[in-house]
């Protein structure tokens, strides 16, 4: 629980609460029909709003601290492994949660507890998102973990591009935000990969409001038969990608 320490959840074929820092832990009756719990989030502006999620792909909230649940299935969501749930740090009833799989979008955002649900990965390509992140200051700017690498939005997901410079293209299995001060000009947002570390990338504080180019940073030299990502946000496609072999002479 983000407001209360010592409130643990967990999740295995049942979801279980510690209010006690894990010295005891009771089972929640929840109404999910099988599977095993794969995803919990609580809300950090309430901590009787809990919304988790199964590897069978249901969807369950309660907003009082578990002693009722609604299943939110029927809403629009697709059946398919729940991998990561994210609230809102502005809103109480906004929540983002992602799914794995293929043939079926990836991450929903809902901002009425569940009731209706947007589709957020409309220009993503369809492969499984792992995690979210949302930036701590402006919730329009989206990073997710998924099975080539990390994407960015800057528009609340209306656009997506891939992020990091010199990440490599393996599964991203979780991603976060580290603590900051309002005095930095960015903020480390740290990704886990599978088998190849875990990496981190600046993120700028201010809101992003004029066109960028997000990747490459500039002045690097590109060894060819490597791959390499560019990627811009801002521009009016059709966009012109100028190169130099011979150091721009």
């Amino acid at each position: 629980d983000p407001q209360l320490n010592y409130v643990l959840y967990h999740g295995r074929d049942k979801l279980y609460a510690s209010y006690n820092a894990g010295d005891y832990w009771e089972v929640l009756k929840t109404p999910t029909s099988g599977g095993r719990f794969t995803a919990i989030d609580v809300s950090p502006l309430n901590s009787e709003v809990i919304m988790a999620g199964t590897s069978i792909g249901e969807v369950i909230i309660t907003k009082d601290a578990g002693e009722n649940w609604e299943i939110l299935n029927e809403n629009g969501i697709p059946s398919r492994w729940v991998t990561d749930i994210a609230f809102s740090n502005k809103s109480e009833g906004t929540a983002f949660v992602s799914f794995s799989g293929f043939y079926t979008p990836h991450l929903f955002k809902t901002t009425d507890y569940g009731k209706t649900w947007l589709n957020l990965s409309e220009s993503l390509p369809d492969i499984p998102v792992n995690a979210i992140a949302i930036h701590p200051l402006d919730e329009n700017l989206i990073f997710i973990a998924t099975d080539i690498g990390v994407f960015g939005t800057f528009d609340g997901g209306k656009n997506w591009l891939p992020y990091g410079k010199g990440l490599p293209r393996s599964p991203a299995t979780d991603i976060k935000f580290a603590k900051y001060s309002l005095t930095q000009s960015t903020i480390p947002l740290r990704v886990a990969t599978h088998g190849r570390g875990i990496w981190e990338a600046p993120v700028s504080m201010d809101l992003v409001t004029e066109p960028e180019i997000t990747s490459p940073s500039g002045g690097e030299i590109f060894v060819s038969t490597t791959q390499q990502i560019i990627a811009w946000y801002g521009f009016t496609p059709p966009v012109r990608v100028e190169y130099s072999i011979d150091d721009g002479m």
